[in-house]
């Protein structure tokens, strides 16, 4: 289950996601198609709590790949590709910054699996809120959407 929280910081919305249970093949679907539908829909900095998810197999680390290309601004592989196509994803995120998607708050057994990744992990809630204050460059392209969330 997914639960979605907007916060606002000076010129910008961040999306944080929370998700409850383990990342794996029977749920990576639905994070790919969430963070897709947050895309789409104009957010352009994404925070993905994992205070709730105990285990990341492969098909979770594919979701998170997905959307951490995604919210660099490329497009994501299709998982049909399986693991050459998770392989392609881990090697671009390792060679570029990831800016605008950000992990929080993974269990010590996540965080340890997701220690090479490449992905940026922070501890608290001020602290990754904040790495989006250093890294601004993308906004919320529809201001009038903004206005709901004051």
């Amino acid at each position: 289950m997914f639960n979605l929280t907007i916060f606002k910081q000076n010129d910008q919305l961040i999306a944080i996601l929370n998700f409850q249970g383990n990342l794996d093949q029977s749920t990576y679907l639905e994070l790919i198609n969430k963070t897709q539908t947050l895309y789409d829909s104009g957010y352009r900095n994404l925070v993905f709590d994992m205070d709730s998810i105990p285990s990341v197999g492969l098909s979770g680390a594919f979701a998170l790949y997905s959307a951490a290309t995604l919210f660099n601004g490329d497009t994501p592989l299709d998982p049909a590709g399986g693991l050459r196509a998770l392989h392609a994803m881990a090697d671009k995120v390792l060679s570029q910054p990831v800016r605008h998607f950000k992990l929080l708050r993974p269990q010590p057994a996540v965080k340890k699996a997701l220690s090479q990744s490449g992905l940026p992990v922070y501890e608290d809630m001020e602290s990754v809120l904040t790495s989006f204050g250093r890294d601004r460059q993308y906004f919320l392209p529809n201001q009038s959407r903004a206005a709901r969330f004051h």
